[in-house]
């Protein structure tokens, strides 16, 4: 019989993992907050830390995670605001925020997230109903494409190294 892992982050360790390439702790009860180790993880290539209990804000140091392509935040009880340094993270592919409890305006810095395919905010505090609290950011660079056809490499590397999401 399987049971779900209850703990925190922290008490994982996982800061200490520097070859780690994939973080995937979805569907436990993880508790409190993301540590802000979690920085230190250069070789990080996704997250999938949804449907937790995780609490806090999401770290500022997230940002230092240049390899990263995948981050699934969400169904969690996360709050504050979406931290700039998100918009670091060049290589991004998709971005699940959604039913936390974020609020505030949503980064102009997300704008220089060119590789973005996936984006979801809805069901936080960034909105009310269908209207937007906070502003929608003006992205100079080229129009957003969520839904971008994948190259047959980027098709192949996606179902080689990336797991499912649970969308």
């Amino acid at each position: 019989m399987l049971t779900r892992l209850i703990a925190t982050i922290a008490a994982l360790a996982v800061g200490n993992l520097s070859n780690l390439r994939w973080l995937v702790l979805d569907n436990n009860r993880l508790s409190e907050s993301i540590p802000t180790e979690i920085g230190n993880l250069s070789n990080l290539e996704g997250i999938q830390l949804q449907r937790n209990q995780l609490s806090g804000r999401i770290p500022t140091e997230i940002g230092n995670l240049s390899k990263l392509y995948a981050l699934n935040l969400r169904c969690n009880q996360l709050s504050g605001r979406i931290p700039t340094e998100i918009g670091n993270l060049s290589k991004l592919q998709s971005l699940y925020l959604n039913n936390n409890d974020l609020s505030g305006s949503i980064p102009t810095e997300m704008g220089n997230l060119s590789n973005l395919m996936w984006l979801k905010l809805s069901s936080n505090q960034l909105s009310a109903g269908d209207q937007l609290n906070g502003s929608i950011p003006s992205w100079d660079r080229q129009p957003f494409q969520p839904a971008r056809t994948l190259s047959q490499r980027q098709r192949a590397d996606h179902g080689r190294r990336v797991p499912p999401l649970g969308v």
